[in-house]
């Protein structure tokens, strides 16, 4: 039998919308995340199109996901 690991990560956090970041300030935390835990999955929540290209761009350059 074969493991499998799932992450979940709720993007949007009402905090977060008051303070003025950008998907780009915040995408560092969620990387160190993903590349901490190695999730063969990821499920992203509450996210945008703006999210993704970030999410997209850094996951890129690490050839890991797609």
């Amino acid at each position: 039998m074969a493991d499998v690991r799932v992450m979940s990560y709720n993007i949007l956090n009402p905090e977060w919308l008051s303070t003025g970041e950008t998907a780009e300030s915040r995408v560092e935390p969620f990387y160190e995340l993903v590349t901490k835990y190695m999730p063969d999955v990821i499920g992203i929540q509450e996210t945008s199109y703006l999210w993704h290209n970030v999410i997209n761009d850094i996951m890129k350059e690490d050839d890991t996901y797609a």
